[in-house]
């Protein structure tokens, strides 16, 4: 109990010291249930106005009602984007699954959609195996055309329709390699300065838009 105690009291430290308006509670399938339930019920309590993203898997609108959160991560949404640019194969079953609500989701807040993809997979961890990279890397890096109207195409799909949209940072500049706390894996500066070859400033114009 102690110990619960203590890691549920993380939150007043976001939410109170730090003033945060939400919290993800990152893996939450691998946390006891009654601990989510804590955790979520600690947040309600004392801090009434702020947003609880949960991450859990396998994703489903039943983890908002079971654990009180505002929010879930679509942990698919990279994955199917992904997919689709390879081989489009006209699947449209699967492309209305990033651009409308799914079942059991009833308002657009619910859902958190990542096309192009999360810490998840731009980061660079150790016996992970969904660190596939930043999304132009994937698909012919930040000088390739194509990445980029992919990634022009998909933020599109994010916003155009249902659902939150949500970048990683770098995405938005057609950043290649992996991110990492590294210096040399960190966010790009320099594909924002005004050359030939680089079209980071353009991409987050696109996205500003």
């Amino acid at each position: 109990d102690e110990v619960r105690e203590y890691l549920a009291a993380t939150v007043d430290t976001w939410l109170g010291d730090y003033n945060c308006d939400g919290v993800r509670v990152d893996s939450a399938h691998s946390l006891p249930p009654d601990f989510v339930r804590q955790v979520t019920g600690r947040i309600r309590q004392r801090f009434p106005d702020r947003v609880i993203v949960g991450e859990y898997s396998p994703e489903g609108a039943q983890a908002i009602h079971d654990f009180d959160f505002d929010a879930v991560w679509l942990l698919s949404t990279c994955d199917n984007a992904a997919s689709m640019s390879n081989s489009w194969k006209e699947n449209i079953g699967r492309l209305e699954s990033l651009v409308v609500l799914r079942s059991g989701y009833t308002k657009n807040y619910q859902c958190i959609k990542f096309c192009l993809g999360s810490h998840d997979q731009c980061g660079k961890r150790p016996g992970h195996t969904h660190d596939l990279g930043y999304w132009a890397g994937r698909f012919g890096g930040h000088g390739d055309w194509k990445a980029r109207a992919l990634g022009r195409m998909w933020w599109g799909v994010m916003v155009a329709g249902q659902g939150i949209p949500m970048m990683f940072m770098g995405s938005e500049t057609h950043q290649g390699g992996h991110w990492h706390t590294t210096h040399d894996t960190s966010f790009d500066w320099g594909l924002l300065e005004d050359t030939p070859d680089t079209f980071g400033a353009e991409g987050a114009a696109h996205v500003a838009a």
